[in-house]
C-alpha cells in the first residue's frame, strides 16, 4: 500500500515537474523515503501519547529533514563530528543519492560549475565510501526503515503490554 502510494506520488511529480533527470534517480529515493516516514511514524505513534503525536512525528521528521539533512549544512559539515551525526538522517542519503547519480549520469563533478561543487563534494565526503555508492545508499536506507520498524515493534510489545489480548 505504502509502496504503491510513494510510486504513484513520484509518478504525478515527475510527470508535473518534468525535471531532468530520468524517472529512476527519484523513484528509489522517494520509495525510501516513504518506507522510513512510515517507520517513524509507526515508532513515535508508539512512543508518544495520542494527544502528541502528530506534533511529535512533525518534530522528529523536520529534525531529520531540515536540520539534519540541508545541503546547505551538510556543506559546512562535511568531514566533521557534525557532519556524522547528518549520516542518521534518511534526507541526507536520499537526497545525496538522487544528487549524486543525477552528477554522474550528466559528466560528473566537471560537468558542475565551479561555485557550486562544495554541495556535491561534500555529500561525496558523507556517504561515497566506494564505486558502489548506490548499493551502499540503497541498503543504508533499508537497514534505517527495518531499524525503525523493528524499534517499533519492539516498542508496541514492551510499552502497551497491558493492552495486549
Amino acid at each position: 500500500d505504502m509502496v504503491a502510494l510513494a510510486m504513484l506520488y513520484t509518478t504525478t511529480w515527475y510527470c508535473s515537474i518534468h525535471p531532468d533527470g530520468e524517472f529512476d534517480i527519484y523513484l528509489g529515493p522517494l520509495v525510501a523515503s516513504a518506507c522510513i516516514a512510515n517507520g517513524i511514524g509507526i515508532l513515535v505513534s508508539v512512543i508518544a501519547p495520542p494527544q502528541v503525536c502528530t506534533l511529535a512525528t512533525g518534530v522528529v521528521v523536520t529534525t531529520l529533514g531540515v536540520a539534519l539533512g540541508d545541503p546547505e549544512n551538510i556543506t559546512r559539515a562535511a568531514g566533521s563530528a557534525a557532519g556524522s551525526i547528518m549520516q542518521f538522517s534518511y534526507v541526507t542519503w536520499t537526497v545525496g543519492l538522487s544528487f549524486l547519480v543525477d552528477i554522474d549520469r550528466h559528466g560528473g563533478l566537471d560537468a558542475v560549475p565551479a561555485i557550486f561543487q562544495g554541495t556535491p563534494k561534500a555529500y561525496q565526503k558523507l556517504i561515497v565510501t566506494s564505486d558502489d555508492y548506490v548499493l551502499i545508499s540503497s541498503l543504508v536506507l533499508a537497514s534505517m526503515a527495518v531499524a525503525l520498524y523493528i524499534l517499533g515493534y519492539f516498542s508496541l510489545a514492551f510499552l502497551h503490554r497491558s493492552k495486549q489480548t
